[in-house]
C-alpha cells in the first residue's frame, strides 16, 4: 500500500513537470513524454495491474490537461504499451538488464511511431515523413532521458538493498 501511494505521488509529480515545464524541457520543438518514461521504468518495480491503471489514468489526464486534439489516444496507447512492457519484464526478467533496456527502448520507439502516425493522419503526411521528422527526434530525446532515469533508478535500487 505504501509503495502504491509513493508511486502515485511520483506520477503526480511527473505529470506536473510534464504540464507546467513542458516548454522549458523542449529542445528544437521536441518534447519528451515523461509520463511514458516513468511508466516504462515502473514496469520493473510496480504491480502490473496498478501500473496499467496508472497508464490509463495519467494518459487521460495528460491528454485533457495538455489539450491534445485526440483525447483518448494517449491513454489507449499508454495502456497497451504498459501492458506489453509488463509482459516483457515478466518474460525477460532472467536476462541481463541490457535485454530489458532494449525491449523497453523498442516499446518507446513504437509508441511514438503509433502515436504520431495516428495523430498526424489528418494532416496527410507520408509515413516516412512522420517517422523521420516526428517519431525519431521524440524517441531520441525521450530515449536518452529513459536510459538516464533507468540507470538512476537501477543504481538507487541496487544501493538500497
Amino acid at each position: 500500500m505504501k509503495k502504491n501511494i509513493l508511486t502515485l505521488l511520483i506520477f503526480v509529480g511527473v505529470l506536473l513537470i510534464q504540464i507546467f515545464f513542458n516548454e522549458y524541457i523542449e529542445i528544437l520543438g521536441v518534447k519528451p513524454d515523461l509520463i511514458l518514461i516513468a511508466l516504462l521504468i515502473s514496469a520493473l518495480y510496480v504491480s502490473p495491474v496498478f501500473l496499467i491503471f496508472l497508464g490509463f489514468v495519467f494518459g487521460l489526464m495528460q491528454d485533457w490537461l495538455m489539450l491534445t486534439p485526440l483525447i483518448g489516444l494517449s491513454p489507449l496507447l499508454k495502456t497497451i504499451f504498459v501492458f506489453t512492457a509488463v509482459k516483457s519484464v515478466q518474460k525477460f526478467k532472467v536476462f541481463p538488464n541490457i535485454v530489458l533496456l532494449s525491449v523497453e527502448l523498442l516499446l518507446l520507439f513504437l509508441y511514438f511511431v503509433f502515436y504520431n502516425s495516428i495523430s498526424l493522419l489528418r494532416i496527410g503526411l507520408s509515413f516516412s515523413n512522420v517517422i523521420l521528422n516526428y517519431s525519431i527526434p521524440e524517441f531520441l530525446y525521450s530515449g536518452i532521458l529513459f536510459i538516464a532515469f533507468y540507470y538512476l533508478v537501477f543504481y538507487y535500487k541496487k544501493n538500497r538493498e
